[in-house]
């Protein structure tokens, strides 16, 4: 007959109900933090687009403020206006007079 001795060390093995204990937890914060993952990329797309779309129409707003100067710039030269004011009757002055 054989004797065998086992030593018990007072040991449970109670490894598998721990990691069953934060399986759950773990995995709803996995599937949280990829649906914020996903809620970021969406909405940064989305401000990327509106960012686009008003850079266009600040560069279109540059272009037409740059064409109003160019032709306020025309209006305003002495040229043009000595021009108009000889077409609508009006003549340059010989001499001076003036009221007292």
């Amino acid at each position: 007959m054989t004797i065998i001795k086992t030593f018990d060390n007072g040991y449970v093995e109670t490894s598998s109900w721990r990691k069953r204990r934060y399986l759950l937890p773990v995995g709803l914060l996995l599937v949280l933090l990829m649906l914020a993952e996903i809620w970021a990329n969406n909405t940064l797309v989305t401000y990327g687009e509106k960012f686009e779309s008003i850079s266009r129409l600040r560069l279109s707003l540059e272009i037409e403020n740059q064409v109003l100067e160019n032709k306020i710039a025309k209006e305003s030269a002495l040229s043009h206006i000595a021009t108009e004011s000889a077409t609508l009757g009006f003549s340059q002055v010989e001499s001076i007079q003036y009221i007292r």
